[in-house]
């Protein structure tokens, strides 16, 4: 079974990467010579396949203060037809621009500025030692979000991915200072053991500023070995016997209202919000041109919704 869902893995994987470079090269042409600002906060160990849908389209910035951003960099560019469109920033943002303590975890996609190993003493929690190992600090660099737009984006963003163990809240409050991106990708942490809850003043925030939720990814947490993105332990749905915890949900936000109307569609289309994006294209139609409402009508057709 193992080396089954392997193959499946990789079949799906190939497909996807096919489906992903027909639909950069459609949303190119609609976007013509304009290009989407991409902020991915926390993108070290891994690079969002999702952006492979912007790829030529897009200006797109990977921020991480771990050495495992160049491992990201590396292999993200690797797979992309516009590899120049991408750059690497090796430190963290937050509200201040300052120098700050960084732990390094055992596992890196552990490491934070915040200090877990204070807060599960506080909180009378053991960590695991296989994944956080024991406390390393080291002093990292810190931008505002404006000060890093200013000093090395120089870009309008437009989308902004957040995964930063328990500083989501800093990042989403310094990003709104001063931007307004269309899109907020975030992880955000509920009934987490070391983490504050950053949920519930996340979607308060932004749900203020305009912001509609429109889908989330809950994440359970590990009990028994069994897998965290299961909700059941035991049983299913309709049998339920053993629930799994939540404690993380990777939200999904989209201003409610914009006037960049063709970056707007853009985005839906190439994070996946095809139903939305169908819904949208009928209100902006008289905005558009015919050429452009019938290439982006054909290709949401091409999704059979």
């Amino acid at each position: 079974m193992y080396y089954l869902n392997r193959v499946l893995k990789k079949i799906n994987r190939k497909k996807f990467l096919k489906k992903s470079k027909k639909t950069s090269g459609i949303l190119r042409k609609v976007m013509g010579n304009k290009n989407i600002g991409i902020v991915d906060i926390g993108a070290g160990h891994r690079y969002l396949p999702i952006l492979l849908n912007f790829d030529g389209l897009s200006k797109i910035a990977m921020v991480d203060p771990n050495d495992n951003i160049n491992w990201s960099y590396r292999n993200f560019k690797k797979i992309l037809n516009y590899p120049d469109n991408v750059k690497k920033y090796q430190f963290g943002i937050s509200q201040n621009t300052k120098k700050a303590k960084y732990y390094k975890t055992k596992t890196s996609t552990g490491s934070s500025f915040v200090n877990v190993y204070q807060k599960a003493k506080k909180k009378n929690r053991l960590l695991d030692e296989n994944y956080f190992g024991k406390k390393n600090e080291i002093e990292a660099q810190l931008y505002s979000f404006n000060d890093f737009v200013k000093l090395f984006f120089k870009h309008k963003v437009d989308v902004v991915k957040i995964d930063v163990e328990g500083l989501e809240l800093n990042i989403i409050k310094s990003i709104l200072k001063k931007h307004s991106p269309l899109l907020i990708e975030v992880e955000t942490n509920m009934n987490h053991e070391i983490y504050n809850n950053s949920f519930n003043a996340i979607n308060n925030i932004l749900t203020k500023k305009n912001y509609q939720i429109l889908t989330a990814f809950p994440v359970y947490k590990n009990i028994n070995d069994s897998t965290n993105e299961k909700p059941f332990v035991y049983g299913d749905y309709n049998n339920p016997i053993f629930r799994s915890p939540l404690e993380q949900i990777e939200c999904i936000y989209v201003k409610k209202s914009n006037n960049n109307f063709l970056t707007k569609i853009v985005i839906l289309i190439g994070y996946g919000f095809i139903f939305e994006a169908k819904n949208y294209l009928e209100n902006i139609k008289r905005r558009l041109s015919k050429n452009k409402y019938l290439l982006i009508k054909r290709l949401i057709e091409k999704f059979n919704i």
